[in-house]
């Protein structure tokens, strides 16, 4: 949904001067800090500006002041409430005094991410009959048979012969090799084998 260009200013103009309340809890929303998910805050959307906006849960948050209060205010709101509703927007409404109280402030944001989770819930898993099986670890095509699913030393590794089966370990920090060559950068002679996932 497009906005006006005055919304757009008016966002911008919002932005910067965003209130106690709404500085604090865009410090916990920012940058995915709430269990991962992504807001905007001072969001055009259509002829409104939304406090914060959770575009994947489709969920605004309104921080209420005082004045939210008021007759006047609380029917403009219910408008609001009811355009953002018919654009596919839940809002929820916590009112800044439970923002600046920090106890209540960890109750808040349990709330925002249930509200933002419940939407954004992922389907089930299919059924296992569904799934595809994995592909087994076996012979490689090739080369020289080795088995990647038998032990280190009878693929060869830490012995005479070289070889490595593709795996590695980095603990000594030394330079790892996970395509299958040797990790001391020899060349392998197996470097045309076919490669396992």
């Amino acid at each position: 949904m497009r906005a006006p260009a005055l919304t757009f200013a008016h966002a911008r103009r919002l932005r910067r001067d965003m209130s106690l309340p709404e500085v604090l809890l865009w410090d916990c929303l920012r940058a995915g800090r709430l269990e991962a998910l992504r807001f905007r805050r001072q969001h055009a959307a259509g002829p409104y500006v939304l406090d914060f906006y959770c575009p994947e849960a489709k969920l605004a948050v309104e921080v209420d002041g005082a004045h939210h209060d008021l007759a006047g205010q609380m029917e403009h709101d219910k408008r609001r409430d009811r355009w953002l509703s018919e654009q596919g927007i839940r809002t929820l409404r916590i009112p800044a005094t439970d923002i600046l109280n920090e106890k209540s402030l960890e109750g808040v944001l349990i709330m925002i991410a249930h509200a933002a989770s419940s939407s954004t819930a992922k389907p089930p898993p299919p059924p296992p009959s569904a799934v595809p099986l994995p592909r087994k670890r076996g012979r490689i095509n090739g080369g020289d048979g080795l088995d990647l699913g038998s032990s280190p030393a009878k693929r060869g590794r830490g012995t005479a012969e070289g070889g490595g089966g593709g795996e590695a370990c980095c603990r000594g920090g030394g330079a790892v090799d996970l395509g299958g060559g040797r990790a001391d950068g020899a060349a392998d002679s197996n470097d045309d084998r076919e490669q396992t996932p």
